[in-house]
Order: structure tokens, then C-alpha cells, then sequence
């Protein structure tokens, strides 16, 4: 399989996204809080229907105050709830376990600079890509919803093309 874990998060169950997610890896984890926030019956169902069962675990100690202090340093601290915090936390701590962790970022990048006359600093939440459909002269700038939207079309995509290929 191609992962050691996968973490879930709630809204991979209540959306249907984790349904396929046990083609991926053996073994599925999350923390409680995750699995308290599925209320409805409708998610329930979903969640029950996963043909693996989902470990709960417990991010180390470490792997929580290290993931505080960095979103504290992007700027994201006050938008994360206790869960997300968590759930990063614990995603952190498995990597550390199964990796070792050298090749995680300690600090993030303060800033992306454009290259262009004006130097308009970006802010950290935002990232400057250049669309295929503009000039490169013309960045656009996004923001991390929108950069979060672009990653779960590309993950759905990457899960799509490798259920494909596995068929």
C-alpha cells in the first residue's frame, strides 16, 4: 500500500471523501475529537462503511508544542481549533516516528517576494503562482483556502488516477 498511515480529518467522513481512502494505506488514524465531531446519522453511515477500522491516537507531547509555536509563527495559531491542532500535531508525530523528521521545515518561510518592480511583500498566509492562462508577468495570488481547495482537487485526483492504475 502506499502509506504507512493516513490521517483523517471530520471532513473527509461527513463529505464522503474517506470512503477510498483504506485503497491507500492499512492502517487509518485520527484523535477522538474527530470522531465526536460526526454527529449526524447520515456520517455515521459513512464512517461505518470504511472497511477498516480507524486507530485512535494521541499526538506526543513534543510534536503538540512544536506544532503550537509554528502556527503561532505563520500566523495561524487563532484560526486553529484545539482539534486541528491536534490532528496536525498527531500527522507530525507519526512522520517524526516513520521518518525521523529531518526533512520537516523548523521554521516557515516568513515571505514570498514577487519579482517585479513594485516587490509587494505577501503576506504568509498567501502564495504567489503563476496561471498557465497569464502572462508570467501577472501572478495570481492565493490565498490558503483557495490553496487548500487546489491540494484536495489534486489528492482526489492522485486517489482517482491510482485507483485507476490499480484496476
Amino acid at each position: 500500500m502506499g502509506f504507512e498511515y493516513l490521517v483523517l480529518d471530520t471532513g473527509a467522513i461527513i463529505k464522503g471523501n474517506g470512503l477510498n481512502l483504506h485503497l491507500l494505506t492499512n492502517k487509518l488514524v485520527t484523535i477522538s475529537e474527530v470522531l465526536a465531531e460526526i454527529r449526524d446519522s447520515k456520517s455515521r453511515d459513512l464512517l461505518n462503511s470504511i472497511p477498516h477500522d480507524i486507530e485512535i491516537m494521541i499526538p506526543c507531547n513534543e510534536s503538540m508544542k512544536f506544532v503550537i509555536e509554528f502556527s503561532k509563527k505563520t500566523g495561524d495559531y487563532s484560526s486553529l481549533s484545539s482539534t486541528d491542532l491536534k490532528l496536525i500535531a498527531l500527522t507530525h508525530t507519526l512522520e517524526v516516528k516513520s521518518s525521523g523528521g529531518s526533512h520537516l521545515r523548523t521554521e516557515p518561510v516568513s515571505s514570498i517576494r514577487k519579482q517585479s518592480n513594485d516587490k509587494k511583500t505577501v503576506k504568509p498566509n498567501e502564495v504567489i503562482t503563476n496561471n498557465n492562462n497569464t502572462n508570467t508577468d501577472s501572478p495570481i495570488i492565493k490565498s490558503n483556502e483557495e490553496l487548500t481547495d487546489d491540494i484536495i482537487k489534486g489528492v482526489i485526483n492522485d486517489i482517482i488516477n491510482l485507483s485507476i492504475k490499480s484496476n
